[in-house]
């Protein structure tokens, strides 16, 4: 090799190690930064073989089982419903397939291999930290319960969460194995204990049920019974004893000041009251709704799934329920409430509002829909045009509409929306509350605002920036009643100037005010029992999934309809009360049988069973090696935990999350191999 070839190899393998190191850095936080170091790295592996004219890949050990999920790709491409886009998926799937090899071919020795997992981690625990800075809020303000997520600043909360469980249990499979001092060890725990508080942070299910799986399957594998009953009896009973907690307490107001009076316990989750004459109706969502007119004796009516909302509608009650259903029920008169039919909106239902005799729903993705009159549910106005996830608030002349950083309000033409009057851009918080005859009531800047509608247009009328964090609004009279996230509830002037304020030591959900008296609503939802709730809305939305995809696959079982976006097949199959559309399945197996049939799914378990084979053939090499056999178990823990948290999931199909499997199992391949080659060398 002349003296400028080996300049240029020297060159070239200098930035391979800086793209890797790209590569390594963000995996877990900028997926364009990641792509870069890769695609950068595998360009120039390629340079390098040109140049030496010698293959720079090895083979993993992996090749027959990739083979065969390869050909699975191109006979459901060939045989797809669309076969373009079918095309453009597999290439997708195929591009990402040589990170294994790329890893391996930039790993020239041991020492460096190590060097590449501890830039890993280091970036990864920096992700952590940031993610346990912006978790700050979410614990003083309660938005894990609004919002049933957490802050992602890089990726989709799940996906975060599924790459910061990679590195919790790579942490833990150190800690549990590596024989290093105490001062090293305790290292080691802490560095656990702060990527788990940062995956508790991101408040997805998925990444916890796989880390779980995880880091039980490692403790098995390891045979560490003595500490896997434990965990496992742990677990079981924190779901089992987890409880809900929902309540209403009531307020008598006088002399502007609130004196507590009266709490009471629900069966159910309280989400919402209405006030109907002398009659409260509270909709206990899995208990149904119950109507009171002294909040001491209940009446229970039960429903055909869990009810969001109960209101008036002409002569009817109508309830809104979690399936998007809604039903009308008829008083009679014993004071019962009788089921009388059900109708659905065209779309995914995001709120809905009864005035002037009609009952107006608006649909995410298809606009609104305006109800006329319940004897005849057929006679209905749709509006495509005011589609978007939004909030609505209709009275007698006006229909407003907010949805993200937007208020719009149009007037009124023989009830139907038609005149648009006023379109406000707002800042990212903006959020609206209620609306009180003339006045809006928003959040804007984090703290309350008050706008005023007058001749056509929207002006300001107040604010109270002591007023921080509002979440819900009521008034009497001149009196305003704000809830805020700090858990106070404050009552002040129209004018916003504060009366007094009252801190009720519980997380507040609403309130409501009704002849003297103040509702505040309470309500605790359990994390863990999420996993057997059969009425949460994540869980509700993949039955209805799966239940689809498996009709799909019956219709197409041997190639299936192809690698592409599910999303217009799924319209086809779907029960009508199934509003939320994806373009995959939420979940690894269902997906691949839609996708890839018999052939695919086969494909699929043999090369997850090829996976965990090849590791555990490098384990029983390596199992006396420090570090290299902790990092062995891990990749192992993070295999399990990707499965698991894909039956859940398509994370199979998600670049990100892919990406950082194909790493770690390179990275095994590479410790394995450059172990054999020092053990050659040493042996010479």
């Amino acid at each position: 090799m002349s003296f400028s070839k080996s300049n240029a190899i020297n060159f070239i393998d200098k930035a391979i190690f800086v793209f890797i190191v790209l590569f390594l850095i963000s995996l877990t936080n900028s997926i364009f930064v990641n792509q870069l170091g890769y695609f950068g790295a595998l360009l120039l592996l390629l340079v390098k073989s040109i140049i030496t004219k010698k293959n720079v890949f090895r083979k993993t050990g992996l090749e027959t089982a990739l083979f065969f999920m390869i050909a699975a790709e191109i006979l459901s491409t060939i045989f797809s419903v669309n076969r373009t886009q079918s095309l453009q998926f597999f290439l997708k799937f195929f591009l990402l397939l040589p990170i294994l090899y790329t890893i391996d071919a930039s790993t020239n020795n041991i020492k460096t291999a190590k060097l590449y997992f501890k830039i890993f981690i280091g970036g990864a625990l920096a992700s952590c930290l940031i993610y346990l800075y912006l978790a700050y809020d979410y614990v003083i303000y309660n938005q894990f319960q609004i919002q049933q997520s957490g802050p992602s600043p890089f990726q989709y909360p799940i996906t975060a969460s599924e790459l910061i469980s990679f590195v919790v249990v790579f942490l833990f499979s150190f800690a549990i194995s590596e024989k290093v001092d105490l001062k090293k060890k305790l290292v080691l725990w802490l560095l656990f204990f702060i990527s788990s508080a940062a995956l508790l942070s991101i408040y997805k299910r998925t990444g916890w049920m796989g880390t779980f799986a995880g880091i039980v399957f490692m403790l098995i594998y390891l045979k560490r019974w003595k500490i896997v009953l434990p965990i496992l009896l742990l677990m079981v009973a924190a779901i089992l004893l987890e409880k809900n907690e929902s309540d209403i307490f009531m307020y008598r107001f006088q002399n502007s000041a609130l004196k507590q009076v009266r709490q009471i316990k629900t069966e159910g989750r309280v989400k919402s009251i209405d006030f109907d004459s002398g009659t409260a109706i509270v909709s206990d969502y899995e208990n149904g709704f119950l109507a009171t007119t002294d909040f001491k004796t209940f009446s229970k009516t039960a429903a055909p799934s869990a009810v969001i909302a109960v209101t008036k509608w002409k002569n009817y009650y109508c309830a809104l329920l979690c399936d998007s259903r809604f039903v009308l029920y008829s008083k009679t008169a014993d004071k019962k409430y009788m089921y009388k039919s059900e109708f659905i909106s065209p779309g995914y239902i995001s709120s809905f509002a009864v005035a002037n005799g009609f009952l107006y729903a608006a649909d995410i993705d298809s606009g609104v829909t305006i109800f006329k009159d319940p004897e005849n549910l057929k006679d209905t106005v749709r509006i495509p045009s005011l589609c978007q996830e939004s909030k609505i608030k209709v009275d007698s002349s006006t229909f407003s509409k907010a949805s993200f950083k937007k208020l719009e309000v149009f007037k009124l033409k023989d009830n139907i929306p038609q005149q648009k009057i006023v379109q406000q851009n707002f800042d990212p918080s903006f959020s609206l509350l209620e609306k009180i005859n003339d006045k809006y009531f928003i959040v804007e800047n984090g703290y309350l605002a008050v706008y005023e509608l007058a001749n056509d247009s929207l002006n300001f009328y107040a604010s109270n920036k002591e007023i921080q964090k509002p979440c819900a609004v009521a008034f009497s009279g001149d009196s305003v009643f704000v809830a805020t996230l700090t858990n106070e509830v404050i009552v002040a002037q129209g004018d916003l100037k504060i009366l007094s304020q009252r801190n009720i030591g519980r997380s507040i959900s609403n309130i409501y005010y009704k002849q003297g008296d103040l509702f505040v609503t309470h309500l605790i939802q359990g994390r863990l029992s999420s996993f057997v709730d059969k009425y949460n809305q994540s869980n509700f939305t993949r039955f209805a999934l799966w239940r689809a995809g498996w009709n799909i696959f019956l219709n197409h079982p041997v190639f299936g309809v192809g690698n592409i976006d599910l999303a217009d097949l799924y319209l086809q199959y779907k029960r009508p009360m199934d509003k939320e559309v994806q373009g995959h399945m939420h979940n690894n197996f269902v997906h691949i049988l839609v996708t890839l049939g018999l052939v695919g799914i086969s494909a699929l378990l043999f090369l997850f069973v090829t996976i965990c084979k090849r590791l555990h053939q490098i384990f029983t090499k390596v199992k006396n090696v420090p570090f290299v056999s902790s990092y062995t178990v891990g990749v192992l823990g993070g295999v399990v935990s990707f499965i698991v948290a894909g039956l859940t999931e398509w994370n199979f199909g998600d670049h990100e999350i892919i990406t950082m499997v194909w790493f770690t199992v390179g990275l095994a391949v590479a410790f394995s191999r450059t172990m054999i080659t020092q053990n050659s060398e040493d042996s010479n």
